[in-house]
């Protein structure tokens, strides 16, 4: 959700509606590490997931150690077994569906 803020010299700023409202980052990094479970695919190599999330977010998760670079150039990201793992559970969690 995007809206638009416009100053009294009529300087148009765009607003993400999370950067004003979740202050709570570890809330939004738990989300979209538990909706990277919806793309998910794993192979004998690794656990991969598609990357069309907020990168900010993505960076964040890369930080704490759960996905690959998402700055790299390809179209998916690894998670960690670690990341894996937890992505199911938030995923399990939050949504309560069963596999």
């Amino acid at each position: 959700l995007v809206f638009v803020v416009v100053n009294k010299s009529y300087q148009i700023y765009q607003c993400s509606f999370y950067l004003l409202f979740w202050r709570n980052y570890s809330k939004v990094d738990d989300m979209v590490l538990a909706l990277l479970y919806l793309t998910t695919s794993s192979d004998a190599f690794a656990t991969r997931a598609w990357k069309g999330l907020d990168l900010e977010t993505l960076q964040r998760l890369h930080q704490k150690g759960y996905i690959s670079d998402p700055m790299d150039k390809k179209p998916t990201l690894v998670l960690t077994e670690a990341g894996a793992q937890r992505s199911k559970e938030l995923f399990l969690r939050y949504f309560g569906l069963e596999e």
